[in-house]
């Protein structure tokens, strides 16, 4: 088989790279190109947060505060530092949302060479450019060009490599610590962190007893005796975990109100068919951000991939469960975001779950799906099971396909936006059209009273 599937253009690797690294590119020209320095939304109260600090009148709850149902603690500092060292130049922001991007697809391939360290090369070079094709997609426009948005960046970032550090060889005391920091800064830089505490207690009571540099065949001189040590060690871990938890979620809780004017925080009994529609668009949204139908039934073939392709490594037995778990983490997050999103915003309606800013919330689950997909292509190639291979290459090119459709017609999206929002600078430096000043805020009024602390400390577009 070797022989029949053989790459024989001497550049391929090359041309792969090449392949892989457009997606970046093309999201470089456009972050250059069509970026706003504008405030926008959101990024309206945290104006009063920079005028409170220009001012010299900060306290903690500034930072502590609920935004909705979020404490972005992390996200604000970030935010303000940015700020202090620009004097507000929202470009700074939407570059460190690139790099937290960046860190995301790092995350990635070590989650798929990990899974797969052992992976043929004729796997590795697709899966690597789907991974950055989702990653950098376009579909996440509203992410990639509000500032504001770091903090969905930042979240997701903090859980891939929280669980890449529970997935390490070794466990010790220092990478448990590595990775409830990487827990805390998750939960208190977008609500959906909360779901990685439950992932981390699963992989850290369900880890096997022994490492994958132990698995190796080798002789193992006193096992034995050490046998109660790892017993131990693992209750201290668990319960070490549980303890930490319990703070940060407590925490999080603390004082916790629902906004007056978002629906109730749960879905009644009439909404349940809306909410199975809500999580499936969700979980799809990755792929379709432009068909209702089309994300729905995105997120069921997802979640019907991510089963039957574990399952179907699992029953091999050419895997072990040990490999499979950074993968089913990764998949866990985004159902649990799914589905605590759902909660909160199912009254909205079914399009809400197509927004861009949820796609990079949805991601993991997409990329858990191309690291097994390509786990499978590389033990099918080796098994000599020529269908099996061409069904898991077709599958990731659809996933490609599907994906660079979806990237496209985020780019309209937002290019219409740009359009759109472009007239609003120029009326906010030196205008008062509360039709146009609208583009930016629903409410006009917020505008004018706020660009007066911009004006006052030289923020933002008054800072040129």
């Amino acid at each position: 088989m070797e022989s029949r599937f053989k790459y024989r253009a001497p550049g391929a690797r090359y041309l792969w790279w090449d392949l892989t690294s457009l997606p970046v590119l093309f999201l470089v020209i456009m972050l250059f190109g069509y970026s706003l320095d504008v405030p926008y939304l959101d990024q309206w109260e945290f104006a009063v947060l920079l005028g409170k600090a220009f001012d010299g009148h900060l306290t903690f709850q500034d930072f502590w505060g609920l935004h909705n149902e979020h404490r972005l603690l992390f996200p604000r500092l970030l935010l303000l530092l940015l700020a202090r060292l620009s004097h507000w130049n929202i470009l700074w922001e939407l570059r460190a949302g690139f790099l937290f991007g960046v860190a995301i697809f790092i995350a990635s391939t070590v989650a798929w060479r990990r899974a797969a360290a052992a992976a043929i090369r004729q796997a590795q070079y697709p899966v690597v450019l789907v991974l950055s094709l989702l990653v950098f997609s376009m579909s996440q426009w509203q992410n990639w060009f509000s500032g504001w948005q770091v903090s969905e960046f930042m979240q997701v970032s903090a859980v891939m490599f929280g669980l890449l550090l529970l997935d390490a060889e070794e466990l010790n005391g220092l990478r448990i610590a590595g990775a409830m920091m990487m827990g805390i800064i998750a939960t208190f830089s977008f609500a959906s962190g909360l779901v990685f505490w439950p992932l981390g207690f699963l992989t850290v009571l369900l880890r096997p007893q022994t490492s994958r540099a132990q698995d190796r065949p080798r002789v193992i001189a006193s096992e034995a005796k050490q046998s109660v040590r790892p017993r131990a060690r693992r209750i201290g871990l668990v319960l070490s975990w549980t303890l930490v938890s319990l703070l940060a979620i407590s925490a999080y809780l603390y004082r916790f109100r629902a906004i007056d004017y978002h629906p109730a925080p749960w879905p009644p009994l009439e909404l349940a068919a809306t909410y199975a529609q809500y999580v499936l668009s969700f979980l799809g949204a990755p792929l379709f951000t432009y068909s209702p139908l089309g994300s729905m039934l995105s997120g069921i073939l997802g979640l019907i991939l991510f089963v039957a392709v574990t399952f179907g490594l699992l029953r091999s037995h050419a895997v072990e469960w040990r490999q499979l778990t950074l993968p089913m983490g990764l998949a866990g997050f985004s159902l649990g975001a799914a589905l605590m999103t759902g909660f909160g915003r199912v009254a909205f309606g079914v399009e809400q779950a197509m927004s861009s800013r949820y796609v990079t919330l949805s991601n993991p689950l997409w990329i858990a799906i191309v690291i097994l997909i390509g786990l499978a292509a590389s033990l099918a190639w080796r098994q000599g099971r020529t269908l099996l291979w061409r069904l898991s290459l077709s599958i990731l090119t659809l996933i490609a396909f599907l994906t660079v459709c979806n990237a496209g017609y985020g780019t309209s999206k937002w290019i219409e936006r740009y359009h759109f929002l472009a007239p609003a600078r120029t009326e906010l430096v030196s205008g008062n059209d509360p039709a146009i000043l609208q583009r930016l805020h629903p409410d006009p009024r917020i505008v004018l009273e706020r660009r007066e602390v911009l004006r006052r400390h030289k923020l933002s577009v008054f800072g040129e």
